[in-house]
């Protein structure tokens, strides 16, 4: 199955497929308006790479689905790109076509201002194709598309990334393999009303598009900075049945929960991005007893779900990431290629139909992630005596403490546990004598909150190496483009 077959499925269904800013359109409409955007793509000499630079909203996946029609590779650009980034992009990817609004068009003008190339320029409000500067297109090097389910049909950032090229390529088969290993687990059906909240051109909100578009359920889009009591207001106005967002959105609803009443209508809250503390999740089961937090685990070079925690499981397992979807199959290596035993913490790997295709033009970061179609994740994490895979922390996290691995998720749990922690930020910082020494930075909701007091909760629970050195209290910790907590805080 190829990703335009979700639409050609779907063309004669007359229940409403999208809505955003109070407008809806039917499956059927969409059909229509995804073939009209595709016979404009085919009557251009455009490469096989086209880019969306567009904010969430219908036109985007009307754009998505008419390059997929086309048969073309789809290659989403954040909208907030910079114009050195945007450049970047537009040369790494080759596109010499962009799909875009009268807002957006302004700024590709403006950037494209005093460069060697050209760019046609598809304005989605007027249907009308302007070309920008007088010199020639971008070479088409690199052809990836085509009409096989194993060709690319998507290139996607890796998670949180804006900045130097690492594009994901994801086959036919791998998003589609996802949406139904995931339909599968979670038994959603057509009669769901989903809210997208996170940008459409990271993959947690590509893969809650497809997902909800393949079994013709309503699917309802934001495009405005999460505002928490916003969300909660529309998902009740609208009777929202489910959301997909990371472990901070979660906080905030429950900081706003006795100001704001909760809706019935909400199922299930999908959460990525990060762990979630079990304390936040038993607290909002207190508050909000009728939504299940279905907690997850993924990469964008997965497609990008990996595990899910579904199904009855004991109270033990709330806010891990649950056990692999299926057709996938996950082992934890030590050194050497070795399988860990149960519970021994190790790297993470994933094998199945959804494992990409490897990075884009980079066949040297392809190797050291892909070997035998096996993906080595670069996180570190252990199966418990069920099944359940629980997250250790990322290699690339990792602070080196008098010759010991320790890992900054796991000190960050810890401190979350404290009454009064809402989140935690740990780093390695550099130490004559130990090589590095931890350090947190806190965000709390009270007023006060005693260090020591926190100290000595923490030595109860962590090794001296794992005790940070220093412990501060900051205003707010910088998140993504997803809403994720930065790893790079600066000067936070």
């Amino acid at each position: 199955m190829l990703v335009k077959n979700i639409i050609n499925t779907q063309k004669s269904n007359t229940m409403t497929a999208l809505v955003c800013n109070g407008v809806r359109i039917s499956y059927s409409e969409l059909y229509v308006a995804v073939n009209s955007v595709s016979d404009g793509i085919r009557s251009m000499k455009a490469n096989d790479n086209i880019g969306i630079f567009l904010p969430n909203s219908i036109e985007y996946v009307i754009a998505y689905f008419g390059i997929s029609l086309s048969d073309k590779v789809i290659v989403p650009m954040a909208k907030d790109l910079k114009k050195e980034q945007f450049i970047q992009e537009v040369k790494y990817t080759e596109l010499n076509l962009i799909i875009t609004n009268t807002a957006y068009k302004k700024k590709i003008e403006e950037y494209l201002k005093n460069e060697d190339f050209s760019i046609l320029v598809l304005n989605m409000d007027t249907c009308i194709v302007d070309v920008f500067n007088s010199s020639k297109f971008l070479a088409n090097k690199n052809v990836i598309g085509g009409t096989s389910e194993d060709d690319v049909a998507l290139l996607l950032h890796t998670s949180g990334t804006t900045s130097a090229p690492k594009k994901v390529m994801l086959t036919h088969k791998n998003l589609i393999s996802n949406v139904k290993d995931v339909l599968k687990a979670t038994g959603l059906t057509k009669n769901e009303k989903t809210l997208i909240i996170l940008p459409l051109s990271l993959s947690t909100a590509n893969i809650q598009l497809l997902q909800h578009l393949h079994i013709g359920a309503e699917i309802h889009i934001m495009d405005s900075f999460f505002l928490p009591g916003k969300v909660m207001k529309y998902i009740s106005k609208n009777k929202i049945t489910n959301i997909s967002g990371v472990p901070f959105m979660v906080k905030t609803f429950l900081e706003l929960s006795d100001r704001i009443t909760g809706s019935d209508s909400l199922r299930y809250i999908f959460i990525g991005g990060g762990p979630l503390e079990k304390k936040t999740a038993v607290t909002y089961y207190k508050k909000y007893p009728k939504t299940k937090l279905i907690t997850m685990y993924g990469q964008t070079e997965a497609s990008p779900r990996i595990t899910m925690l579904t199904g009855t499981y004991s109270s033990s397992k709330i806010g891990t990431p649950g056990k692999p979807l299926p057709n996938l199959k996950i082992r934890i290596l030590k050194e050497g290629n070795i399988q860990c035993k149960t519970g021994e913490a190790g790297e993470i790997t994933v094998e199945g139909p959804n494992v990409m295709k490897g990075y884009y033009k980079n066949p040297e970061a392809s190797v050291k992630v892909l070997k035998n179609e096996i993906l080595y994740t670069g996180d570190i994490g252990k199966v418990d005596e069920d099944g359940f895979l629980l997250i250790v922390g990322r290699k690339k996290n990792m602070i080196l403490v008098n010759g010991k691995n320790v890992y900054p998720e796991q000190i960050e749990d810890v401190l979350c546990q404290y009454d009064g922690v809402t989140e935690a930020y740990v780093h390695g910082v550099a130490d004559e004598i130990y090589s590095e020494q931890v350090m947190a930075d806190i965000v709390i909701n009270k007023k006060e909150l005693n260090i020591s007091q926190l100290i000595s909760f923490c030595k109860d629970k962590l090794n001296s190496s794992q005790m940070p050195k220093n412990i501060r209290i900051v205003q707010e910790l910088k998140k993504t483009d997803s809403y994720k907590k930065a790893r790079n805080q600066g000067g936070t």
